[in-house]
């Protein structure tokens, strides 16, 4: 019996060690594990961080370029806005005013229309590719409203200069469209800037 006393105690300790030794190995193991799974997941989220904040940049980097192009045609639209309305009240509605202080006026004014054309067009194609299509549409809109009809709002200004009868409608008609398009446009902008929020 004795023997059998020994034998057990020997595989008892036997088991202990066994036991002790196995949870070590463990203990081990997991913490060799969970350092090579810390590892990765830092790595990779280190990844992920640097793509995202390349993305973030390249994103600051239109938002920026968008908002210039916004803060520039705000600019000539609300330039525009006055010429085409001081053209309207100049040629018809200003009868009070001396006739040739009437002429100068109408002749800077159409002046600055003339230069605002080629500049409008020219921020259009410099900043399209940062813009969406359709607020870019929308402004194009505003270059040929102003371009339309051109002729025909030259040659009345031509016969107010020489105090012959011109066709109000044709001014009227004039301001109603610019003033429409440049409207719709600053309505596309601000959808755009609310859909930004």
């Amino acid at each position: 019996m004795e023997y059998i006393e020994n034998i057990l105690t020997a595989v008892g300790g036997l088991t202990v060690v066994l036991v002790g030794t196995l949870a070590l190995l463990r203990k081990f193991a997991e913490t060799y594990i969970n350092s090579l799974i810390n590892k990765s997941a830092n790595n990779e989220l280190e990844r992920v961080k640097n793509n995202l904040a390349k993305s973030m940049s390249a994103y600051e980097l239109l938002l920026n370029k968008e908002f210039e192009f916004y803060q520039k045609i705000d600019a000539m639209f609300a330039a525009m806005l006055v010429d085409i309305q001081d053209l309207k009240w100049n040629m018809i509605e200003a009868s009070s005013v001396d006739k040739s202080q009437r002429n100068r006026n109408t002749r800077e004014i159409m002046l600055r229309i003339l230069k605002l054309i080629p500049e409008l067009k020219n921020y259009c194609h410099t900043y399209q590719c940062y813009i969406p299509l359709e607020v870019n549409k929308s402004v194009g809109h505003v270059v040929i409203s102003l371009q339309d009809n051109m002729d025909q709002i030259s040659k009345t200004v031509h016969l107010f200069y020489n105090e012959k009868d011109i066709e109000q409608g044709v001014v009227s008609d004039y301001e109603e469209k610019v003033l429409i398009s440049i409207a719709m446009a600053n309505t596309m902008i601000k959808t755009r800037l609310n859909n930004l929020e």
